[in-house]
């Protein structure tokens, strides 16, 4: 009796440990989110890889892919429960300190990065990034044959079109915005995005519009990379453009809107071109406000042909 006692003392005590050690939090893997400078304005997408040595010591490095692929090396990495201290320092010096803490059993990193004195709030999510797949990438033709067979098979539908350059950060960064307000929180087969990377400056090639489509994962965006000024020419005068070229710009089109021999009127457009004084700072982007506008064309029901071909532009 005693021997059996003792026995399941000792298995008792063997689950007890299994559980504590099961339950010993990890920070080890790759993590993914965004930093929430101003709410659809300023949201910096971060990455954070770790690893755990055979001593249980953390180091790794972290990414800002809206600002282009390069990596910081973490200086500290400090776990003490689920509470989370990470510290890296950029080429200028600057360095960033991010304390947070792990939720959800370990799946979601929440805090604050404090850098220069200021404070904003960031989450990170664990990430299993071998289920990612990368985006179709299609080269547009001089005369956008593509763009204008794609945007009219999709008539019935409400369409975006976006004129970027990939090597702009403002440019990813307003993307990442659009589909995290809006495609994130639409679950609508209704709408489709076309994402036009045009070559813009010689920063902007095929290799850096792979780099910037790859940052978009919704189905419903399709990519393609102009070499030439096809889209920002087709709506120059759409958005009042007359002596630059009309890119960063982001337009809407409600349903029943085809592509004739001239490009359709958009019903609305948003700009992200602050300094340029050729458009209305009135339309300056509005994340928020911009999804707005599309959930309302979403509701609305399709025009006719004719009406929906000549209404000008908000």
């Amino acid at each position: 009796m005693k021997v059996k006692i003792i026995v399941a003392a000792l298995c008792a005590l063997a689950m007890w440990a299994g559980l504590a050690h099961a339950a010993e939090p990890r920070l080890d893997g790759h993590w993914e989110g965004m930093i929430d400078v101003r709410p659809g304005e300023f949201e910096v997408d971060m990455t954070l890889d770790l690893t755990k040595a055979a001593d249980g010591s953390l180091s790794g490095h972290l990414s800002y892919p809206n600002q282009g692929p390069k990596q910081y090396d973490l200086d500290k990495v400090h776990l003490d429960g689920d509470g989370v201290l990470i510290t890296s320092t950029d080429e200028q010096g600057t360095v960033s300190i991010f304390q947070g803490q792990l939720l959800d059993g370990g799946k979601i990193l929440k805090g604050d990065l404090t850098e220069g004195g200021k404070k904003a709030p960031f989450e990170l999510h664990r990430t299993d990034t071998a289920t990612r797949k990368p985006p179709v990438l299609q080269s547009l033709a001089s005369d956008g044959a593509e763009l204008k067979t794609l945007f009219n098979q999709d008539q019935e539908k409400v369409r975006m079109v976006m004129v970027l350059s990939p090597a702009c950060s403002n440019c990813r960064m307003a993307a990442r915005m659009l589909e995290r307000h809006l495609l994130e929180q639409v679950d609508n087969p209704g709408l489709s995005v076309y994402i036009v990377w045009e070559k813009i400056s010689s920063a902007d090639t095929q290799e850096t519009t792979a780099q910037a489509s790859s940052l978009l994962a919704d189905p419903r965006i399709h990519h393609f990379w102009s070499p030439e000024h096809f889209t920002s020419r087709a709506f120059h005068d759409a958005v009042g453009a007359q002596r630059t070229l009309a890119w960063d710009i982001f337009l809407t089109f409600g349903k029943g809107k085809r592509w004739t021999d001239a490009p359709p009127a958009p019903d609305t457009f948003m700009h992200n071109q602050k300094s340029n004084e050729e458009l209305s700072k009135d339309r300056l982007l509005n994340v928020e406000k911009l999804a707005g506008e599309v959930k309302g064309l979403l509701a609305a029901p399709a025009a006719s042909s004719k009406t929906s071909e000549s209404r000008p532009p908000v």
